[in-house]
Protein backbone atom coordinates (compact mmCIF):
# COMPACT_ATOMS: atom_id res chain seq x y z
CA UNK A 1 0.00 0.00 0.00
CA UNK A 2 0.67 3.74 -0.90
CA UNK A 3 -0.60 5.64 1.78
CA UNK A 4 -1.90 7.39 -0.86
CA UNK A 5 -5.61 8.22 -1.56
CA UNK A 6 -7.02 6.71 -4.77
CA UNK A 7 -8.52 9.19 -7.13
CA UNK A 8 -10.42 7.94 -9.86
CA UNK A 9 -10.81 10.81 -12.61
CA UNK A 10 -13.64 10.01 -14.78
CA UNK A 11 -13.77 11.97 -18.33
CA UNK A 12 -15.39 11.45 -21.69
CA UNK A 13 -18.90 10.28 -22.17
CA UNK A 14 -21.45 9.72 -24.85
CA UNK A 15 -22.55 13.48 -24.41
CA UNK A 16 -21.99 16.28 -26.65
CA UNK A 17 -19.66 17.49 -23.71
CA UNK A 18 -17.12 14.85 -24.45
CA UNK A 19 -13.96 16.52 -25.75
CA UNK A 20 -14.66 19.43 -22.94
CA UNK A 21 -14.46 16.61 -20.53
CA UNK A 22 -11.18 14.97 -22.04
CA UNK A 23 -9.90 18.44 -21.79
CA UNK A 24 -10.48 18.98 -18.12
CA UNK A 25 -9.64 16.01 -16.91
CA UNK A 26 -6.28 16.32 -18.73
CA UNK A 27 -5.65 19.89 -16.42
CA UNK A 28 -6.97 17.95 -13.28
CA UNK A 29 -4.43 15.10 -14.22
CA UNK A 30 -1.72 17.95 -14.72
CA UNK A 31 -2.68 19.96 -11.44
CA UNK A 32 -3.33 17.01 -9.16
CA UNK A 33 -0.11 16.18 -6.32
CA UNK A 34 1.07 12.68 -6.97
CA UNK A 35 3.01 12.88 -4.05
CA UNK A 36 -0.76 12.72 -1.96
CA UNK A 37 -2.58 10.73 -4.66
CA UNK A 38 -2.98 8.15 -6.41
CA UNK A 39 -4.66 8.57 -9.67
CA UNK A 40 -6.80 6.33 -11.36
CA UNK A 41 -7.37 7.94 -14.97
CA UNK A 42 -10.59 6.34 -16.34
CA UNK A 43 -11.69 7.34 -19.65
CA UNK A 44 -15.67 6.89 -20.94
CA UNK A 45 -15.90 6.11 -24.72
CA UNK A 46 -18.52 7.90 -26.95
CA UNK A 47 -20.06 4.47 -26.95
CA UNK A 48 -20.37 4.56 -23.51
CA UNK A 49 -17.15 1.70 -22.76
CA UNK A 50 -15.09 2.03 -19.84
CA UNK A 51 -11.94 2.06 -20.11
CA UNK A 52 -8.82 1.92 -17.85
CA UNK A 53 -6.18 4.12 -18.99
CA UNK A 54 -2.04 4.55 -17.55
CA UNK A 55 -1.75 7.05 -14.85
CA UNK A 56 0.73 9.64 -16.77
CA UNK A 57 -0.15 12.72 -16.74
CA UNK A 58 -2.19 14.82 -19.10
CA UNK A 59 -0.81 17.17 -21.89
CA UNK A 60 -3.62 19.69 -21.64
CA UNK A 61 -4.47 18.67 -25.34
CA UNK A 62 -7.06 15.96 -24.07
CA UNK A 63 -6.70 12.35 -22.95
CA UNK A 64 -7.39 9.57 -25.58
CA UNK A 65 -10.08 6.78 -25.13
CA UNK A 66 -7.80 3.52 -25.87
CA UNK A 67 -8.65 0.46 -24.45
CA UNK A 68 -6.09 -1.13 -22.57
CA UNK A 69 -5.58 -5.63 -22.31
CA UNK A 70 -9.51 -7.08 -22.28
CA UNK A 71 -9.72 -5.41 -18.41
CA UNK A 72 -12.77 -4.92 -17.05
CA UNK A 73 -13.75 -1.97 -14.76
CA UNK A 74 -16.23 -2.99 -12.31
CA UNK A 75 -17.70 -0.06 -10.36
CA UNK A 76 -20.78 -0.74 -7.93
CA UNK A 77 -22.64 1.51 -6.63
CA UNK A 78 -21.80 3.45 -3.23
CA UNK A 79 -24.18 3.16 -0.78
CA UNK A 80 -25.01 5.65 2.14
CA UNK A 81 -25.11 3.98 4.97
Amino acid sequence: MTGKIRVAILYGGRSAEHDVSRLSAANVLKAIDRTRYEVVPIAISREGRWLLQSSSGGDGQGLRCRRTASRSLCCPAARAG
